[in-house]
């Protein structure tokens, strides 16, 4: 830590005087008499006081509530969804083969994804401000983390389910049951955690 405290003074050397020709001091004597004075006066300032200096710590940020590192896992994982099905989206919107209650569907489904993200992120933004975004952070990896999960687990299943028939969807639904990270990612689907909008 730097050392603040002032510097020493210097004492004095006591000046020369030189004789005058005439009794009493000349100018000469005068003036080194003043000079002496003035030295004096300085020396006997007393010293500024050291300053201890002490850095204070920031206050600590309060940590998020449960319901905010919620909101950042499920923005997360909505944006992750929202980015793997939006350019087979846009493909199938596209291509003139898509049936027009195809297209109503895959239209439906963009915008209750970008209406829930949207939701989420009005209900995020104000109050992540001023909070310790440590546990934050880890709640937004996480969801992103999950949702690739989840994807890759339902494929999984997928495969080992029949490809047609009633059985496909149960054997389906029965497959993602044991996917811990499916069942965290589908708990942003209803969204319940946040206030009723009004």
């Amino acid at each position: 830590m730097p050392d603040y405290r002032a510097a020493q003074i210097p004492m004095p050397q006591a000046p020369s005087f030189q004789k005058s020709s005439t009794p009493g001091f000349g100018a000469g004597g005068l003036q080194a008499l003043e000079d002496e004075r003035r030295q004096r006066q300085q020396v006997q300032q007393p010293q500024a006081p050291a300053m201890d200096v002490q850095t204070e710590a920031a206050p600590a940020l309060p940590q998020p509530d449960g319901a905010l590192i919620k909101s950042v896992y499920c923005y997360s994982e909505i944006s992750a969804e929202l980015d793997r099905s939006m350019p087979s989206s846009r493909k199938a919107m596209a291509d003139p083969k898509t049936s027009k209650m195809e297209k109503a569907v895959i239209q439906q489904m963009v915008q209750e994804g970008t209406a829930r993200k949207e939701r989420v992120a009005a209900y995020m933004r104000p109050r992540s401000e001023h909070v310790d975004n440590g546990p934050l952070s880890q709640a937004f990896n996480q969801g992103k983390a999950d949702y690739n999960q989840s994807v890759i687990d339902a494929l999984t299943c997928n495969r080992s389910c029949p490809a047609t028939g009633p059985e496909n969807q149960t054997c389906n639904d029965s497959c993602n049951a044991k996917s811990s990270a499916w069942h965290r990612a589908h708990t942003c689907d209803g969204l319940g955690f946040l206030p009723k909008a009004h």
